[in-house]
């Protein structure tokens, strides 16, 4: 990854601003869950797995720290914070959510994904390349090797944005009345992306 020679101001307030929106939707969309009612919003969808205990604690899990993973993971792109402190604070605040938690819950919530076999295992794909992308950036930094681990940095924030892409998609349904479920839609961004990766993957390794 060659990363921009000028980061300014002017530079970055579209992104920034872009991330904020993306982060204020992504806290609206959590807010109805503190009240742990089994029938809000995308939960009346999931009635038959909500008694589960292991996928109730990774539902509110994966959607409580949803906000941690989208400004921590920007800033590791920001130039402003290449030499200081809190690229490293903020890089393993991500690092960590999404190995420890934001993964890991997505595998257990994929096993239960709505659409059929394809939609599961494009979910489980995804959470399982999420983490390892993310622990190859992690063990690259910890080698000092940092073009690597922007690259894979990269990849695996890629994969965090796409939970903001379906529900974008789900909005866009829901204002044009489309007729096609926005999860259908999502196996095939996922097939993109875990494609890439995985061939990324496999690039390395060979």
């Amino acid at each position: 990854v060659i990363w921009p020679a000028g980061c300014g101001f002017m530079r970055m307030r579209m992104p920034c601003t872009s991330l904020a929106v993306a982060t204020y939707f992504m806290f609206r969309l959590s807010v109805p869950y503190v009240s742990f009612e089994r029938n809000v919003d995308f939960l009346a969808t999931k009635q038959n797995v909500y008694h589960i205990d292991y996928w109730r604690v990774a539902f509110y899990a994966h959607v409580f720290t949803s906000i941690l993973v989208l400004p921590a993971g920007f800033t590791q792109f920001n130039k402003t914070f290449f030499r200081q402190a809190w690229h490293r604070r903020m890089g393993m605040i991500y690092i960590l959510t999404v190995l420890l938690v934001a993964a890991p819950t997505g595998l257990l919530m994929g096993l239960h994904a709505n659409g059929g076999l394809g939609a599961k295992a494009s979910f489980v794909l995804l959470s399982l390349t999420w983490f390892v992308t993310t622990l190859l950036a992690f063990v690259a930094a910890k080698q000092k090797r940092f073009v690597e681990h922007g690259e894979w940095l990269f990849y695996s924030y890629a994969l965090t944005l796409s939970a903001i892409t379906f529900r974008l998609l789900a909005l866009g349904f829901d204002v044009f009345d489309i007729r096609v479920r926005p999860q259908e839609v999502r196996v095939h961004v996922h097939d993109e992306l875990v494609g890439e990766r995985l061939g990324t993957l496999v690039g390395h390794v060979g």
